[in-house]
């Protein structure tokens, strides 16, 4: 009984070195970041969202929630690209995020219509613009 319980305190005290993040300080609470994500109303914010999260496994209900924000943004707000690439610029894992967010999980409608924007609207450096 002694040796079960001296392995059991060794695990806790030894279990948060070896994790990449600490689950204790994880906010893995889907209601708080449904709430946050429901206030994301550009890049800046999702952004910010990314960073309060940043401790959230990135799969599942999270990855989910990212890549609907992202296609979203994408879809509907063409003409904030330029503060995505501010954000890009000074943070380029933000980028990574971006671009590995824009996925099959997102609504097929917003999909077409961010195929249709940069198609469209993408000013190619050769391209006169109006």
């Amino acid at each position: 009984m002694k040796t079960q319980s001296l392995t059991l305190l060794v695990g806790q005290l030894l279990l948060p070195i070896f994790l990449p993040f600490d689950l204790r300080a994880v906010p893995r609470d889907e209601a708080a970041f449904s709430a946050h994500a429901g206030q994301v109303m550009g890049w800046r914010d999702l952004y910010q969202l990314v960073k309060r999260f940043q401790n959230c496994p990135d799969d599942a209900f999270f990855v989910e929630g990212y890549s609907e924000l992202v296609v979203h943004n994408l879809a509907t707000r063409w003409e904030m690209l330029h503060e995505l690439e501010i954000l890009t610029e000074s943070d380029p894992s933000f980028r990574n995020f971006v671009l590995k967010h824009i996925d099959a999980t997102a609504d097929e409608t917003e999909l077409k219509a961010v195929e249709q924007n940069a198609l469209e609207r993408c000013v190619s450096p050769g391209k006169k613009t109006l």
